[in-house]
């Protein structure tokens, strides 16, 4: 399973023969196994994210609000060295 596949639930044919149904069961099988597979991947891909993301934002703080002419370190910081 490809990291593209895991990703957008697609992997793209790499022949032409592929495209086509196939009639032989066991190679349903493997589809369905396949099907399987990449969904408890991908579930556990996003489960991941959520609880890495949630682990990152811990120490996240709200940004403050800015208005129009207010000085801020950074403009105090430029005019020290300027000077």
């Amino acid at each position: 399973m490809s990291p593209f596949e895991c990703q957008f639930r697609f992997s793209p044919p790499m022949f032409p023969e592929e495209e086509h149904e196939v009639g032989v069961p066991v190679a349903k099988k493997f589809i369905q196994h396949c099907w399987r597979t990449w969904w408890k991947a991908h579930a556990s891909l996003l489960i991941t994210t959520e609880a890495r993301k949630q682990v990152a934002d811990r120490k996240m703080r709200r940004a403050p609000t800015f208005w129009p002419g207010q000085v801020t370190w950074n403009e105090l910081a430029q005019n020290v060295y300027q000077k």
